[in-house]
This record gives structure tokens, sequence and C-alpha cells, in this order.
């Protein structure tokens, strides 16, 4: 797999987004508890998932100066790892999501979940899981994006961290489409212009939408764009194949 291209299935979306929901109601308990557990266990352990590979990450929940220090990575900038407002975080040489106890009830830990599946996911298929070869997996694409004197510009445009916000999109719009599928209000091209306003807005509020002011004369923008489509085209599917349904069908993007 060529990470930098953002070659992603559908099906590799959905799975993810499925198994981040499982991964959640895992660890309710402590989000009702205020307690938490330094170990949950690993993802197949905790459910059932078509993506094998996922099935030996460990998932930990950690607090206070614990998570702080093992989310530092020495040679990075800092203010990426300093565990403020770090709701979770993938730790590839001990193949592990550590989730920060601190933030364990905040709502966007379950997107947070979502993100560091996918960089789990990438960083294995990637071949950069216990090996050297992540320079490409955490190398902006674009000439300007590297060595950028804006360090938080440099760190968003690396593909592995572009494809893991996509993602957490994906997953937001998974439950939006239900929503603006069942209002009566809302005739079929509402439905998909209401959505294609979500997936835009989206791509602001992830900081993705900045890095590609060309916008559809990028050939990457142009493939994310396919994906969320794709994505979304699979979910309204999936509610218009229920028994029941009789809502009109929206037909392809």
């Amino acid at each position: 797999m060529r990470l930098q291209e953002l070659f992603e299935t559908t099906h590799e979306d959905r799975e993810i987004i499925s198994l981040s929901s499982s991964i959640y109601d895992k660890i309710k308990p402590y989000v009702e508890s205020g307690d938490y557990a330094e170990h949950i266990g690993k993802v197949g352990d905790i459910c059932d998932t078509s993506i094998g590979i996922l099935n030996d990450v460990n998932i930990d929940i950690q607090g206070g100066n614990e998570f702080i220090d093992r989310a530092k990575n020495p040679g990075e900038d800092s203010a990426m790892y300093d565990g403020k407002e770090l709701l979770a975080f993938y730790e590839a040489d001990t193949n592990t999501i550590v989730l920060n106890a601190e933030y364990i009830d905040r709502q966007r830990m379950k997107t947070s979940i979502t993100h560091e599946l996918r960089h789990a996911l990438d960083e294995i298929k990637s071949g950069s899981f216990g090996s050297g070869n992540a320079k490409r997996y955490f190398t902006p694409k674009k000439k300007e994006h590297r060595n950028h004197s804006d360090s938080s510009i440099s760190y968003r445009a690396q593909p592995a961290e572009i494809n893991a916000r996509f993602t957490e999109i994906l997953d937001i719009l998974s439950k939006r489409i239900p929503k603006w599928y069942a209002s009566n209000n809302l005739h079929a091209a509402d439905i998909k212009n209401q959505l294609s306003k979500d997936f835009k807005n989206l791509l602001v509020k992830f900081d993705i939408a900045d890095l590609f002011p060309e916008k559809t004369k990028s050939r990457e923008y142009k493939q994310l764009v396919k994906r969320a489509y794709n994505f979304m085209q699979k979910e309204i599917s999936h509610i218009e194949s229920q028994h029941g349904n009789t809502k009109k069908a929206i037909g392809n993007w």
C-alpha cells in the first residue's frame, strides 16, 4: 500500500468506525465511575472484526503524569506530545492505543479512538510497525509542507495524520446520515446537499481543507472526496435496504 496515495477501502473505514463504537462501549463503565484501569484488553478480545491484523492492538487507559510521560516522543515537536488536550495516541513499539483518563468522558473520545485505530492499521499495513520504513508515512507529500515554519502544518500534512483525521470525519458523518435520512422534511436532493455541506465543513474543522487550497485540482483532494462519497453512499444503501423503509432512494453521488 502506498500510504501517501490514501488508497483505502470503504469496508476498512466502516469496520474501523464499528470497532471504535465497540471499544467505547467497553470503556463506558470507566467513564461513568471516574475510575480507570491501565490495560483494558486487546481489540480481538473486545470484539470481532474482519480486519484481523487489528486483533492484537492493545487498549490502555492512563492518566496524569504517566500519560504525559508516555505520550512524549523524543525528537518530535514537544507541543504535539505534551499531553495537554491530547485525548489518545498510538504507541507503535507496543502496538497500543493509549486513552487519556483525564478526558475519557469527552464527547470526542469516540472519534479519537477511530483516529488511533486508523493510525494502528496504517502503521501495520505500511510496514512501519516494527521496522524503520516510516519515513514516507510521516513525510508530507507537498514540498511546501515539508519543514514548514509552522510545525503544526508539517504535522497535519503527514499522510498518516490526514488519513486518521479523515476517518474521524467519516465517523461523524456515519452518525449524521441516519439523522438527515430520517427527516420527513428533506427530499433526496436535500439530503445529498446537506451531507455534502457537512463534509466540507468537517474538512475545515479537522484542519484538512487548508492543506488543499487548490481543491479539485489536487488529485489527493479528489480522492478524499470520492472516498467520502463512496462511504456515504454505502451507509445510505444500508439504510435503504432495511425492511419497511419507504424513503425515496438518493441514488449515486
